[in-house]
């Protein structure tokens, strides 16, 4: 059996930032924190430009290509054009975005949408999903903020769902009364909603709605308007919290703790560039709170208790996981054929799957990807597991 993360993790997280109303200074002050001082394997989200008159200083590849030194996965949609006044935008600016990231090697494989943009995908607004409207008369419409072919085509496979969930911890299945106590402020209240959903579930499935137990994947393939299939992901957070100054309470030691004992995964929903209205005067970005809460961050991942990466680091590893298959002695790894259409040698290159030894010889172990044999090297952690590391691609 496969276990769950690498060996010995036992949870991982991520954080996908939107990098809304972040100056400069406030930019370099986070890079030295995160990226260089604690050195975390995290990636960030960029605007390739800014047409914002609210935010005229806020960082974007076109102004501030000193971000390009960064390692970035994820694009905030193709710019900011909220509150940009006669500043439309149109699929002509897409293929200037593209260009741009190209021109500096970064290549996203995640999209998250922005505030109220027309060519969102899933939040608040879909038209940049949608190829033509049709009227009522029966006229059809080229939609002029559809882009998603070009999404698709610069290399995006993860789409953000457009919404927050407040359950701490993805990646794991939900039974319905643990889900209930866990959401619920007492047991007397958890056992009257594990009870009426066990009536709904009965008697009245078409209220089930009011008292469901959510699915709880951490990612799960949608279908678009315009018939593509991707990958969407949740984030978890808070609408309130999503800033500096809240990060420290969804990061909190007790809440990776929490994640720690769930075994489950965490995409972080933040915007770490933006402070409370009342925090802007101060000379430093990063209150104390939110530094002492990353240091926990690294800690924990120095202590190899919690794993960390970007955010298609990880949705990478468990579309991979997710589709490999055991059979007798042989560890197969499959195409999923919505991020990967054949699993190449340097899609499996520095990664790390671990697997228990019931049913297994490590030894007699047979490693191939999509029928091809994959070079690898044999990890025995203990007498009850045992890793395959794929080596990176040199240069």
């Amino acid at each position: 059996m496969i276990l769950k993360y690498p060996y010995p993790y036992r949870a991982w997280l991520s954080i996908a930032n939107d990098p809304d109303n972040t100056l400069l200074k406030d930019w370099r002050e986070l890079d030295q924190l995160i990226w260089k001082e604690l050195a975390l394997p995290l990636a960030n989200s960029l605007f390739v430009r800014s047409y914002n008159r609210n935010l005229p200083g806020q960082v974007n590849l076109v102004d501030h290509p000193e971000i390009a030194a960064q390692p970035h996965d994820t694009i905030h949609t193709w710019g900011d054009y909220m509150h940009a006044g006669a500043r439309g935008f149109e699929r002509a600016d897409a293929l200037d975005a593209i260009q741009l990231l190209r021109s500096h090697r970064i290549q996203p494989r995640v999209w998250i949408d922005h505030a109220q943009f027309l060519g969102n995908l899933l939040h608040h607004h879909s038209l940049g999903a949608t190829p033509e409207l049709k009227d009522m008369s029966g006229h059809k419409y080229p939609v002029l903020q559809y882009t998603l072919d070009l999404i698709e085509g610069l290399g995006i496979k993860y789409i953000w769902d457009g919404d927050v969930v407040e359950l701490l911890g993805q990646d794991r299945p939900l039974r319905p009364y643990p889900y209930f106590r866990e959401v619920s402020t007492s047991e007397w209240k958890a056992a009257g909603k594990y009870a009426l959903h066990m009536v709904a579930r009965k008697s009245a499935p078409a209220r089930l709605g009011e008292i469901k137990v959510p699915s709880n994947e951490q990612y799960f393939p949608h279908r678009f308007p315009d018939g593509r299939i991707l990958y969407c992901f949740r984030r978890y957070g808070t609408w309130k919290e999503a800033d500096i100054y809240g990060i420290h309470r969804l990061i909190a030691p007790e809440n990776i703790s929490r994640l720690l004992a769930l075994h489950a995964s965490c995409i972080v929903y933040t915007h770490l560039g933006k402070r409370p209205a009342d925090k802007v005067h101060l000379d430093h970005h990063v209150p104390e709170n939110t530094r002492k809460a990353f240091e926990g961050l690294a800690r924990r991942y120095k202590e190899r208790e919690l794993m960390i990466s970007p955010v298609s680091a990880m949705l990478d590893y468990f579309v991979l996981r997710d589709h490999v298959r055991i059979k007798s002695h042989r560890i197969e790894f499959r195409a999923d054929g919505i991020r990967f259409d054949r699993v190449e040698p340097v899609d499996l290159a520095g990664k790390k799957f671990s697997f228990t030894t019931h049913g297994l010889d490590p030894a007699r172990a047979s490693i191939t990807a999509d029928g091809m044999e994959v070079a690898h090297h044999l990890i025995r952690e203990n007498d009850r597991v045992f890793s395959i590391e794929f080596p990176p691609i040199t240069s």
